[in-house]
């Protein structure tokens, strides 16, 4: 199951603060994608870090 933190309309994130969660989420073994969307009708883009716990990423394979 992915998980999404972004942005809210109260405080923005840094490019730094956004590196180090996410290095921080890598070192906890978790799969990290760094990204950004225009949400319709809107002018700026929204950034946000996506995260899949662990066990959970479809994309990974098994070793048995």
């Amino acid at each position: 199951m992915e998980r999404i933190i972004c942005n809210s309309a109260n405080g923005k994130l840094t490019e730094d603060e956004k590196l180090k969660l996410a290095r921080l989420l890598v070192k906890a073994g978790y799969t990290v994608r760094v990204g950004k969307f225009k949400p319709e009708g809107k002018t700026v883009y929204v950034h946000y870090i996506e995260y899949n716990a662990k066990g959970d990423d479809k994309n990974a394979e098994t070793i048995q």
